[in-house]
C-alpha cells in the first residue's frame, strides 16, 4: 500500500475532479471502491496490469479515498489485465477511453473501441474490470468520525452502514452528530433506503447504546388502537375486553422508541407522539395520570420535509437524510457484496455457492461484471429494497455458481444516459447547456452535497459543474 496521499490543503475538499471508481476487479476484490482522480483534462493516462510498466508512460493510479486520507494502492494485478489495457482521458464531461489491450471494451454495457464515456456510465473490460464514471472532490475533509472508528475499507461498519463514497461519509456524520444529541431524532429517505439501520445507527451512537430498541410502525398500527400500543392502556381501553398494557414507549425505557412511518400514524397517536416529544410526559389510554417517559424517540418518514408540516417536523431536534441509490452509485457494489452475505446468512443451502474467499481471507460474492455493469445503470423505485430483490431473483434464478445478469434485468438497465452540449462561460471553460427547471428539482433536498451529486449524475456532469450552473441560475 502506498503513502497516505492526502492534500494538505483545505480548499482541495472544494475542488471536483473527473474520478473513475473500481466497480468490480475480478483477479483482486478488495480493490472495489478504491478511486482515480483526474485533476489534469486532456491528458492521456494508461491503465493496465503492474507487469512491463514503463515508469515514463502517466498510469492511472487508485487511492482509497477517506476523510483525511487518500491512500496510494499499487497498480493492479492478474492476468485478466493487458499491460497497456486502455488509455483513458479525462474530458470536461466525462472520458474518452480507448481499448489498446487484449479483451472486449464494453461502454455502458455495449461493444466498442473507443468511446467517450459521459458521468454515470460504465467502462468494462470484459471479465476483468467494471469502472463506474463520476466526479469526486480531490479530498475528503475530516469527518465527524475517524476512518478507522468505521472498520477496513470497503467493508460495512458497526451499524451496518455500507458505502465509500463522498454522500455515504456524509450520512455517516450526520448519523455521529444526530446521536450525541439530546432530544428526537428524525431520519428521512426514499422508500427502502434503510431509515430503520441509519435509527438503530443513532441509537447505537448515543448516549444509552445498550439500552433496549423497540420498534414500530405508523402503518402497521391499527387507527382505533395506536395510541394503546405506542403509550399503553388501561384495562377494558379503548375497547372491552382489552387487557391492561403498557405499551412501547415503557418497554423502550432506558433506550429508544422508534416510530417507522411517521406520516401514517392517525392524528391523535401523531398528536400524544409530539406532545412526548416536546414535554417528556404521557398518560396511557383510559388514564388520567400523567407519567414520564424515559425514551429517546427516532421516527422515520418518507414523505417530503413539508408534507410533515411546520409543528411535527420542528419538533425533532436533529435531522438525517438517507441518500438515495441515485445519489451514491458507486456503492451498489459494495452494498452488493452485503446484501449477498446477508442472504447466504439466511439461507445456506442457496446462499454459499454464491460465496468465495478472496485472496486477502475476505468472503466475496460471486457476480459476474455484466450483472455489476447492469446494477450501476439501474434505477430503483423501491431503493436498496429494490436491489435486495434484484439480487435475490438472481440467486433463485442462477443455475451456477456466480450471480448472472438476467435479461429482464438487462433491458431495464438500458437507460438513456444524458449528453451534454458544451458552451463557454465566463473564463472559457466548458459547461452543460442546463435546464434551470429541472436543475431547481434535482436541488430540492436538504442536504446539500447529495442533491448535488443526485444533480450531477442526472445532468451527466461534474459536481463542478452542478455548482457553475447554481451560480448561473441564482439556485
Amino acid at each position: 500500500m502506498g503513502p497516505n496521499l492526502a492534500p494538505k490543503s483545505a480548499a482541495d475538499a472544494d475542488v471536483e475532479v473527473p474520478a473513475l471508481v473500481i466497480a468490480y476487479c475480478h483477479s483482486e476484490p478488495d480493490r472495489v471502491g478504491e478511486v482515480a482522480l483526474f485533476p489534469k483534462l486532456h491528458a492521456p493516462m494508461v491503465l493496465g496490469r503492474k507487469a512491463g510498466e514503463d515508469p515514463a508512460e502517466p498510469r492511472v493510479t487508485f487511492h482509497r479515498q477517506r476523510p483525511g486520507e487518500l491512500v496510494a494502492m499499487p497498480p493492479l494485478e492478474g492476468e485478466t489485465l493487458s499491460r497497456r489495457q486502455l488509455v483513458i482521458t479525462a474530458r470536461p464531461f466525462g472520458f474518452e477511453v480507448e481499448n489498446v489491450g487484449r479483451g472486449e471494451l464494453l461502454v455502458n454495457g455495449e461493444p466498442a473501441a473507443r468511446h467517450l464515456v459521459p458521468s454515470g456510465g460504465t467502462i468494462q473490460v470484459a471479465g476483468a474490470l467494471v469502472l463506474y464514471c463520476t466526479s469526486r472532490p480531490l479530498a475528503l475533509a475530516p469527518g465527524e468520525l475517524a476512518p478507522a472508528a468505521r472498520g477496513a475499507f470497503g467493508e460495512p461498519d458497526r451499524f451496518g452502514i455500507a458505502g465509500e463514497s463522498p454522500v455515504a461519509w456524509e450520512l455517516v456524520d450526520q448519523l455521529v452528530l444526530a446521536g450525541r444529541a439530546t432530544g428526537a431524532a428524525l431520519v428521512r429517505g426514499p422508500t427502502g433506503s434503510q431509515k430503520e439501520l441509519a435509527a438503530r445507527a443513532v441509537h447505537a451512537l448515543g448516549a444509552r447504546p445498550g439500552g433496549p430498541f423497540v420498534a414500530r410502525t405508523g402503518r402497521a398500527v391499527a387507527t382505533a388502537l395506536a395510541s394503546a400500543e405506542l403509550f399503553g392502556n388501561a384495562k377494558d381501553q379503548p375497547r372491552a375486553g382489552t387487557p391492561a398494557a403498557p405499551g412501547a414507549l415503557a418497554e423502550a425505557a432506558g433506550g429508544a422508541l422508534f416510530v417507522d412511518d411517521l406520516a401514517d400514524l392517525p392524528p391523535e397517536a401523531l398528536e400524544r407522539l409530539l406532545r412526548f416529544v416536546e414535554t417528556g410526559e404521557y398518560c396511557r389510554v383510559g388514564e388520567s395520570a400523567v407519567r414520564r417517559g424515559d425514551a429517546r424517540v427516532v421516527a422515520a418518514t418518507s414523505r417530503p420535509f413539508a408534507s410533515l408540516g411546520r409543528e411535527p417536523a420542528s419538533r425533532f431536534a436533529s435531522h438525517v437524510l438517507v441518500p438515495a441509490l441515485e445519489a451514491r452509485p458507486e456503492d451498489i457494489p459494495l452494498l452488493v457484496r452485503q446484501l449477498v452475505l446477508r442472504f447466504a446468512e439466511r439461507d445456506a443451502v442457496r446462499g454459499e455457492r454464491f460465496i468465495t474467499k478472496g485472496p486477502d481471507g475476505r468472503l466475496e460474492a460471486k457476480v459476474e461484471p455484466a450483472l455489476v455493469d447492469a446494477l450501476l445503470r439501474h434505477e430503483y423505485a423501491s431503493q436498496v429494497d429494490g436491489l435486495e430483490k434484484i439480487l435475490t431473483t438472481a440467486m433463485r434464478g442462477s443455475k451456477r455458481t456466480t450471480l448472472l445478469a438476467y435479461p429482464d434485468l438487462i433491458e431495464k438497465s438500458s437507460r438513456q444516459l444524458p449528453v451534454a452540449v458544451a458552451v463557454d462561460d465566463e473564463d472559457g471553460d466548458p459547461v452543460p447547456q442546463g435546464d434551470e427547471a429541472r436543475l431547481r428539482a434535482l436541488m430540492g433536498g436538504s442536504s446539500r452535497y447529495a442533491s448535488v451529486a443526485i444533480a450531477a449524475t442526472a445532468l451527466g456532469v461534474t459536481r463542478r459543474q452542478v455548482y457553475r450552473l447554481m451560480r448561473k441560475y441564482g439556485i
